[in-house]
């Protein structure tokens, strides 16, 4: 698991390994792929595949022995004891505060709590109190305390949080848009409302595309299957109905598929081709001022000249909004940057990033072999030949440069800095404790947890009167000598 440890923990991690599961924060807790990190806070299994909650310093919160667990605010969380049961929430204390008894929970607005009981939907408070009663066959957050629901006759409206009507329970569907209209279905075709239940555009459609209004634009499809834009603002049609399908308006340009030979291009919003019809495919990229394009089963970014920046290849994955990895014809993997220069060549079988700050670096394989390196290419883990039976992240302070790694072979583990120094190697004890101080590492055996205790403050003590790491280093090799 990939812990962001905050500035509050002082780059200072406390963790400690029990005897077959080194990677374990507190004996007990293990299982750390499917952990879920939030504020200080981690959600972690057992051995059981029970839940529980700690603090990134190792403190108990809940014990394991929830089924369902998430996270609801810093002192409430939505709890289930089995994983068909019934849902409630519980403080930090563990204490009941809504009791189990609720199909289904879920946070809204205000300290409101969406909930389900007995196959219907409602609203209560944090002290379990009805605020919309549970006669809701849906039930949606829209906003500004309204809720779009529906009702067992399947008829959609839109009611506030005190459950009056503000829009009538007479439309197939509503949908929330991201520029304050409704999409709404009436008598089997599309049109768009205000919250006051006027008319903006009228219900002349069979589908529209409402995730994207950029420049006041919707993309709609009219009864014969063919696709154009609106101007939302005075209902004029800005581009015309004669495509057979589009990936909506983005950077002040329509992604849309010609009827005559089913193949993308992109017009501008007085239907001029800026980009040929020739491509497969045609969507946004992430990365701004670029668009993904494909043809013949090869992937590759171009700008809004119809220029190539990032080359053709076989498979792509964005890392970020400035870097993408591409997968060429050979099966090889490498990375550019978002002006196509190339940052990583093309060597390695498969990428994956480990975190996308300016000191990125990456797991790799080539060959099946793995190792770490960074993205100007510099190894920390040599790929050829590695030594390593497997590697995991450690710790990354994503605020600080200072990175550890956790290597095997056969049977002992290293830890690992992101300069590929080891700074401890280890083997499975009965109760021994970690401690990483910037660049401070050293470990501390026991035989009880109480002795442990008592080493590891006697460490951090002596590690706090000294001011630079070669001090500190110094007076921990010292105390392990008197030792």
């Amino acid at each position: 698991m990939n812990i962001q440890f905050n500035d509050y923990v002082k780059q200072k991690i406390t963790i400690e390994f029990v005897k077959g599961h080194p990677f374990t924060l507190k004996d007990g807790y293990f299982n750390q792929e499917h952990n879920e990190i939030c504020g200080d806070m981690i959600i972690l299994n057992n051995d059981y595949d029970k839940m529980g909650i700690i603090t990134l310093t190792g403190e108990e919160i809940i014990p394991c022995e929830y089924e369902k667990l998430s996270i609801y605010n810093d002192d409430l969380f939505i709890a289930g004891k089995n994983d068909k049961g019934p849902l409630g929430i519980i403080n930090h204390n563990n204490k009941v505060v809504i009791p189990f008894v609720y199909d289904d929970l879920n946070i809204c607005k205000n300290n409101q709590i969406k909930a389900k009981k007995e196959g219907l939907f409602g609203v209560i408070d944090k002290q379990n109190r009805t605020v919309i009663p549970f006669e809701y066959e849906t039930l949606d957050i829209f906003e500004d305390n309204l809720f779009i629901v529906s009702k067992k006759e399947g008829l959609f409206g839109i009611i506030n949080d005190k459950n009056e009507i503000i829009i009538p329970f007479e439309y197939q569907s509503l949908e929330e848009c991201n520029n304050g209209l409704i999409a709404a279905k009436k008598d089997g075709l599309w049109g768009f409302i205000n919250k006051k239940n006027k008319s903006v555009i009228p219900f002349n459609y069979k589908d529209k595309e409402t995730f994207n209004f950029q420049e006041g634009l919707v993309a709609l499809q009219n009864i014969y299957n063919l696709w154009g834009f609106i101007d939302a603002n005075n209902n004029n049609t800005v581009i015309p109905f004669v495509y057979v399908n589009t990936d909506g308006f983005h950077e002040g340009l329509a992604y849309v598929c010609n009827a005559e030979n089913k193949k993308y291009g992109a017009v501008d919003k007085n239907n001029n081709i800026i980009i040929p019809f020739e491509y497969d495919t045609m969507y946004s990229s992430p990365i701004p001022g670029l668009i993904s394009v494909s043809k013949d089963n090869l992937y590759w970014e171009i700008n809004h000249n119809n220029e190539i920046v990032i080359p053709k290849s076989t498979d792509s994955m964005y890392i970020s909004r400035e870097l993408i990895s591409v997968c060429n014809e050979d099966k090889l993997w490498g990375i550019y940057d978002s002006k196509g220069n190339l940052k990583l060549p093309f060597n390695y079988e498969d990428i994956h990033p480990i975190s996308c700050n300016e000191n990125l670096f990456i797991i790799v394989n080539k060959d099946y072999q793995k190792g770490i390196i960074r993205i100007c290419g510099s190894e920390i883990i040599p790929i050829t030949p590695c030594k390593y039976n497997d590697f995991y992240t450690f710790a990354s302070n994503f605020n600080s440069d200072h990175h550890f790694f956790v290597v095997s072979e056969n049977g002992e583990y290293t830890i690992i800095d992101e300069n590929g120094r080891d700074v401890l190697t280890y083997k499975d004890v009965y109760c021994s404790d970690i401690i990483i101080e910037k660049e401070v590492v050293t470990t501390i055996e026991a035989d009880s947890k109480e002795e442990l205790e008592k080493r590891k403050n006697e460490v951090l003590s002596l590690i706090s009167q000294y001011n630079s790491i070669e001090d500190k280093k110094q007076a921990i090799k010292k105390l392990a000598l008197k030792r």
